[in-house]
């Protein structure tokens, strides 16, 4: 049996693909790949102002900090109410 310093490398990939999945699936934004589409877009298309640009990125870290927030939060009052336990 393992002890506590075992970090089950499989369920911990699975966890990433499920987050990442659910991101996609609800045509979320992650603020980094998000910042990258939309300063290509404002360098090779004319379709989007500066102050497009400025909104999209805006909201999408807007989102990572609420959503990173509430997801971290989650993870550490799991993990804190699971070590009371024992």
């Amino acid at each position: 049996m393992a002890g506590p310093s075992h970090h089950p490398a499989l369920s911990q990939i699975i966890c990433i693909y499920i987050v990442t999945f659910l991101i996609g699936l609800g045509g979320l934004h992650h603020s980094i790949a998000g910042s990258v589409e939309m300063f290509t877009a404002l360098f090779i298309s004319d379709h989007f102002s500066l102050l497009q640009g400025v909104r999209f990125i805006g909201l999408a870290m807007l989102g990572n900090l609420i959503g990173g927030s509430v997801f971290v939060a989650t993870l550490n009052y799991g993990h804190i109410r699971k070590t009371q336990e024992i």
